[in-house]
């Protein structure tokens, strides 16, 4: 508000306290307006300042509704004698000349003394003016010092978008690393689910005629004498296919067929004790089939059993390539400088210097703990450098305390975008994307 205007309220609100002062004890003549008289006779003004209509004591002259009428005030009744609009209305009345001359000699004198006290009042305003407009000076300070400080915090505003922009670059080449990182772990869960699958092939081939045919043989039981201590096998999944020998091979095993393969009659084979060249061509050979440890074998079904009997070459070869420990199972290779430990809490890649540099189970790891390295389980992806988390990706969220963003950061249609001059621009990309 201008200095001006809290003078002028001031001064105002002065005004209105004489004529509230004299309403009580009498003090001054006001022009007033005349509203009219009720059912009851009694006549109505407005005096000056006023919000409603105050009753008349006594109308000494004639008035209608609208005249400005001269009021007297004092001694909290209002006394109207005289129509200031119309004059010839009426005259005051000879016998109220007296009483109204010492109400008005009285009205004069305590108007004095509340004049004097409106002077006061009026000096007070001034007063309050003064400091108004000395306050509204000191704002007008107050406001220059804000508008130097909001141009500074622009300054700091677009110095943290430059910031921002850095950390989306961080980000992004977080994401990128992670997403790699993703595929790596696919990459060596791949190849780990592969391992085991052929040391579990392995487990297999030792129970096939190929892979007996190479470093073993299973040979019936039937009329050897039950041992409790030997490791028994049933046959199943047999495929037999007629020779091609041209020749009676002595190393091996050729079988005649009986039956006509139905289920009431099935094939049965026999083996060829004495075969000859004659009638090779009827014999049947053994192509594939599975054998699988007896668990609990009894003496009275060993005629139907097979016993392993393994090549000393293959008997070395696990000798040096499996071993059987305390941790576990490891698995060694030719061809690697890497070997692995079947162990109850999964599979470790373990390096030639006995470093482990990866482990498969219900977490996974790549890399040395000592080093940087990926943590995966079943709700997290984490990245680590030592013992210390980088960041990690979790509830379709990736959380990092810390990164640098090279370029751009983009959330949703709208990206953060760094300008060579170092500044950081925010950029709708919603019609480009």
């Amino acid at each position: 508000m201008r200095p001006e205007d809290v003078l002028a309220q001031a001064i105002g609100r002065a005004a209105q306290g004489v004529v509230r002062r004299a309403l009580k004890v009498g003090v001054a003549t006001l022009p007033a307006t005349f509203v009219g008289t009720d059912a009851e006779g009694k006549g109505w003004v407005l005096l000056p300042g006023a919000e409603s209509p105050t009753p008349v004591r006594r109308l000494s002259v004639d008035a209608a509704k609208g005249d400005t009428v001269s009021a007297t005030v004092g001694n909290g009744m209002v006394v109207v004698d005289g129509n200031i609009s119309n004059p010839s209305a009426g005259m005051v009345r000879v016998s109220d000349v007296g009483e109204r001359a010492d109400a008005a000699g009285d009205a004069a004198k305590k108007a004095y003394a509340h004049a004097d006290s409106a002077h006061s009042a009026a000096r007070a305003a001034q007063d309050q003016a003064d400091n108004a407009l000395r306050s509204a000076t000191e704002a007008q300070g107050s406001a220059d010092a804000a508008a130097a400080s909001a141009a500074r915090a622009t300054e700091h505003a677009d110095e943290a978008q430059g910031q921002a922009v850095r950390a989306t670059e961080s980000a992004d080449e977080a994401e990128r690393m992670a997403v790699d990182a993703v595929d790596s772990a696919a990459s060596a869960r791949s190849a780990a689910r592969t391992a085991v699958t052929q040391l579990s092939d392995v487990e297999k081939v030792v129970g096939t005629v190929t892979w007996i045919a190479e470093h073993g043989t299973y040979d019936t039981a039937a009329g050897t004498e039950f041992d409790e201590y030997t490791v028994y096998y049933s046959r199943s999944n047999e495929v037999w296919e007629l020779t091609g020998d041209e020749a009676v091979d002595p190393n091996k095993t050729y079988y005649s067929r009986t039956g006509s393969g139905t289920e009431e009659d099935p094939y049965v084979y026999s083996v060829v004790l004495q075969p000859v060249d004659s009638e090779l061509s009827s014999y049947y050979e053994l192509v594939s089939a599975l054998f699988t440890e007896v668990a609990e074998p009894v003496a009275e079904d060993v005629d139907t059993y097979y016993t392993l009997a393994v090549e000393d070459s293959v008997q070395n070869y696990i000798a040096s390539h499996l071993a059987l420990t305390n941790d576990g199972l490891y698995l060694m290779a030719d061809w690697s400088l890497y070997k692995m430990l079947v162990a109850p809490d999964g599979v470790h890649v373990i390096d030639a210097v006995n470093m482990e540099r990866a482990m498969y189970g219900i977490e996974t790891r790549i890399g040395p703990l000592s080093d940087f390295h990926i943590t995966i389980n079943g709700n997290r992806l984490e990245f680590y450098q030592g013992e210390t988390s980088a960041s990690y990706v979790s509830n379709n969220q990736m959380m990092m305390p810390a990164g640098i963003i090279r370029d751009t950061l983009q959330v949703g249609d709208w990206a953060f975008v760094a300008q060579e001059s170092g500044n950081l621009s925010l950029t709708w990309i919603g019609d480009d994307a």
